[in-house]
């Protein structure tokens, strides 16, 4: 077949016109079905709270079982006789800080008790702890799943 100049010029603009539609439709399909990334700025801060989250969860999870070691080192030294640690402050900076502290009258006495236990298991092994006024270690129970173990 012979083509004329002009229709060979013609089918070139028409190919090229729908080459540039079709590039342009597959660019806008692409831009609307969220393969892109501006889809996904849209979400950043969203993202960026959910890889917090995963982060704060990691680092609690190493805080619980730091806790639950030092709540098994606790227990160990509550076997050894005497006890040998006497002030909050001194069992604070050993075995870190309780589950919760709390103002307590006993026998006509203000006194703080503090409870230490495993974090994650609340019916298991506790220890309670009273201070006076001053600081300083007036009673300990170290309480076991089933009953009170030891008493100073």
């Amino acid at each position: 077949m012979n083509y004329s100049h002009n229709q060979v010029l013609y089918f070139y603009s028409l190919s090229r016109t729908s080459y540039v539609s079709i590039v342009c439709c597959l660019f806008l399909m692409f831009l609307l079905s969220g393969c892109s990334t501006a889809k996904k700025i849209q979400h950043l801060p969203q993202l960026l709270t959910i890889k917090h989250y995963a982060d704060s969860k990691a680092q609690i999870e190493k805080d619980v079982e730091k806790q639950d070691r030092l709540f098994d080192e606790l227990i160990q030294e509550i076997g050894n006789d005497p006890f040998r640690y006497e002030t909050a402050d001194q069992i604070e900076e050993r075995f870190g800080s309780p589950i919760f502290k709390r103002q307590k009258e006993s026998h006509g006495k203000m006194l703080v008790e503090w409870l230490y236990r495993y974090q994650k298991v609340f019916d298991g092994d506790k220890v309670y702890m009273y201070f006076d006024e001053q600081g300083k270690l007036v009673n300990l129970e170290y309480v076991k799943q089933k009953g009170l173990v030891s008493s100073i």
